[in-house]
């Protein structure tokens, strides 16, 4: 009985605290050599930002050229950053919200900016580049809504594709 009671509290307590996110803006930087530097214009913005460590793998400059943007993430904030980072971040070229893969658990992430993602990630989606008409496009958002259109018209047939099989096969494992 005394287990049973332990392992229910154990159980609600993990359930509630997943549940529970960050409501606040927030920027993960992949790492590169100047991710410090920028990582200081974010905070100038009062912003909480962390640098992710180095991978095991030897660093290459087009191996972070993606951006995860949550779907809650101000849209006039994200403008602002992306831009100012492709001074830092000079091999971005990718650019997908969260909810492209719900096995990253979007809803946790809904306030978050992720930028240097790996480009694989791009890769594996199917993801369009970027060209620097796009990038322009960007800057003249005036809406969240507009906002989201963009970066949603630079999803392929494919990518799009490939987010519905997602969510088919995640909805699979619950079997609703």
């Amino acid at each position: 009985m005394k287990y049973k009671f332990l392992t229910t509290c154990f159980f609600l307590f993990s359930c509630s605290s997943f549940s529970f996110h960050e409501e606040n803006p927030n920027v993960t930087l992949g790492y590169n050599e100047t991710a410090y530097r920028y990582s200081i214009i974010v905070s100038d913005e009062k912003i909480p930002v962390k640098i992710l460590k180095p991978q095991k793998m030897p660093y290459s400059h087009n191996a972070s050229g993606m951006v995860w943007i949550g779907k809650s993430f101000p849209y006039e904030t994200a403008i602002d950053f992306i831009t100012k980072s492709r001074n830092y971040y000079k091999e971005l070229k990718y650019i997908a919200f969260f909810d492209l893969d719900p096995g990253i658990f979007p809803d946790q992430r809904n306030y978050e900016l992720y930028i240097g993602a790996p480009t694989r990630d791009a890769l594996f989606f199917d993801l369009q580049a970027w060209n620097e008409e796009d990038f322009k496009m960007l800057q003249k958002s005036k809406s969240n809504e507009e906002f989201q259109n963009l970066i949603l018209s630079r999803y392929s047939n494919q990518t799009k594709n490939h987010k519905k099989r997602n969510l088919k096969n995640l909805f699979g494992l619950f079997h609703i």
